[in-house]
């Protein structure tokens, strides 16, 4: 099922069954969280952010540009553990705002920027 988030209704949140309860694994190898949620773009035919529930509880907007690789059981990101507190805080509706605050706090390109 696909629940709109933004305003425009561009992106949506889906279940991420095929990553659901995937370790997320920084570049200095500590796990920062597990997947438990996806947010695509479908006319984009894209998966935009994956929904992280860091190590705290809190869920967060991983920018899929940060994946690096997807092994068995693990989601391998660019990005170090201690970055992992500068991902913005989910939140419904999806505004720019939080899309910005989610690329500018691991210091990565949005998307909408990316030729």
């Amino acid at each position: 099922m696909r629940k709109p988030l933004n305003t425009e209704a561009t992106l949506f949140s889906v279940p991420a069954r095929e990553i659901w309860q995937c370790a997320v694994i920084s570049t200095d190898s500590i796990e920062v969280g597990r997947a438990v949620g996806l947010i695509i773009e479908p006319a984009a035919w894209c998966v935009r952010y994956i929904v992280l529930l860091d190590r705290l509880g809190s869920r967060r907007f991983l920018p899929a540009s940060l994946v690096l690789d997807a092994q068995e059981g693990c989601i391998l990101c660019d990005i170090a553990a201690a970055q992992t507190n500068s991902l913005a805080l989910y939140t419904e509706p999806l505004d720019r705002a939080t899309e910005e605050a989610a690329h500018n706090g691991p210091g990565c390109q949005p998307y909408w920027l990316t030729p």
